[in-house]
């Protein structure tokens, strides 16, 4: 899945890194489209895919980036709901 930062989706120029993000972003794309209308915020990322917030809220925002998803106007525990 092509991302930002000149398809790198800020990964390093090396295959493992290249990987990890793509497999990254698909597993969050999956665990939002399970969701359904409850939506994720980047803890429930963080809870579900054991990554970190950092990891999680790059994920989703470059999924929003890639208007494969959208932010909803609610929050959950002060965190924005995808």
């Amino acid at each position: 899945m092509e991302g930002f930062y000149n398809g790198t989706q800020g990964s390093v120029d090396r295959p493992t890194s290249k990987s990890r993000k793509t497999t990254n972003l698909e597993s969050v794309l999956e665990l939002i489209r399970k969701s359904g209308r409850v939506g994720v915020t980047y803890k429930d990322v963080d809870s579900w895919l054991g990554t970190n917030h950092g990891a999680s809220s790059g994920a989703l925002s470059n999924l929003h980036k890639l208007a494969l998803v959208f932010v909803t106007n609610e929050t959950r525990q002060h965190c924005q709901v995808y």
